[in-house]
């Protein structure tokens, strides 16, 4: 989760192609990968909210543990999309210099 919040756009896409490639292999692990990426990327955002308090930008902390919560909900679902959920995290979660 730390390694992911700090890469570029670029490294993020990199580091989701290979949970997006097991998916063709086999979906349970592919999902159970995903869900344990979205577990300590959320880990990660939390501990974050504490030096987002201190620079005065909560906000976008909030918003990206808001979208990694839909994303968790959407896994649990039918027959998500790995691959969307995790590209529109890569695209959309601020980047940290932790």
């Amino acid at each position: 989760g730390e390694q992911f919040l700090s890469a570029s756009i670029s490294e993020r896409m990199k580091m989701i192609e290979s949970m997006v490639k097991a998916k063709t292999d086999d979906k349970s692990k592919a999902r159970g990968d995903a869900r344990t990426f979205l577990e300590s990327l959320e880990h990660a955002l939390y501990q974050d909210v504490s030096l987002a308090l201190k620079n005065g930008s909560p906000i976008e902390v909030a918003s990206a543990l808001e979208n990694v919560i839909i994303a968790k909900r959407h896994l649990a679902s039918r027959s998500p999309s790995i691959k969307l959920l995790l590209e529109h995290l890569a695209l959309t979660v601020p980047r940290t210099g932790t």
